[in-house]
């Protein structure tokens, strides 16, 4: 597939992947090239990119067990989160609306999520619970929420004023590999395994509103 076809904004925009070499690299996805590509801090496949919602960094997660933070500007590399506190391949990364947080999904044994702060660099939390790896980690919109998808057939929604539990959702044969927030916040949708379904989810209540399917 060309990005040159992906013309979905105005103005030019840039995408971030790593396509079979251990570098993130960043394209015009209005003309389809290659604007830089990331000197990687990685030794291993990139397994999940996001940037940050100002636009200011890149977070990358890779099978290396390091989390890379780039500057969106220089291209720099800013930090190198390390494996004395990962210690397991990164699966998924995401960012806070803020740009304060980063999340990071922690395959392998582990299974849990570590969040950092940008400014510091400093592991502020781990998030632990799952019996099988995180494949997906997604803030909302407003950052109230942080939603997580694991292997273990189980999506769960944490409120990130208090770190609690909000709503555990259970019973998803295959796992989930992908999670996201509306952009009101009020539902989440995650893939389920390999059953060709995306399940609705209402963020408050906790109840399901609904089942798309993939024919």
């Amino acid at each position: 597939m060309r990005l040159s076809r992906l013309r979905s904004h105005m103005t030019p925009s840039y995408s971030c992947l790593d396509r079979k070499t251990r570098q993130p690299r960043l394209w015009d996805t209005w003309t389809g090239e290659t604007k830089h590509i990331l000197l990687s801090c990685h030794v291993y496949a990139v397994l999940s990119v996001t940037f940050s919602a100002d636009w200011a960094f890149i977070v990358s997660g890779s099978m290396d067990n390091f989390v890379g933070i780039w500057d969106t500007a220089t291209r720099g590399l800013l930090y190198k989160l390390g494996r004395s506190s990962i210690a397991s391949k990164v699966t998924s990364v995401a960012v806070s609306r803020a740009s304060t947080l980063i999340a990071a999904g922690i395959g392998g044994a582990k299974c849990t999520v570590n969040l950092w702060d940008v400014a510091t660099s400093e592991l502020q939390r781990t998030i632990k619970g799952h019996s099988s790896p995180v494949y997906a980690v997604a803030f909302s919109h407003n950052s109230k929420f942080l939603a997580l998808g694991s292997y273990d057939d189980t999506a769960v929604i944490w409120d990130t004023a208090t770190w609690e539990i909000l709503h555990k959702l259970e019973g998803h044969p295959g796992g989930i590999y992908s999670v996201a927030f509306s952009h009101d916040d009020r539902l989440l949708a995650f893939s389920c395994g390999h059953n060709g379904c995306i399940r609705l989810w209402d963020v408050i209540t906790g109840e399901e509103v609904g089942t798309i399917r993939h024919s």
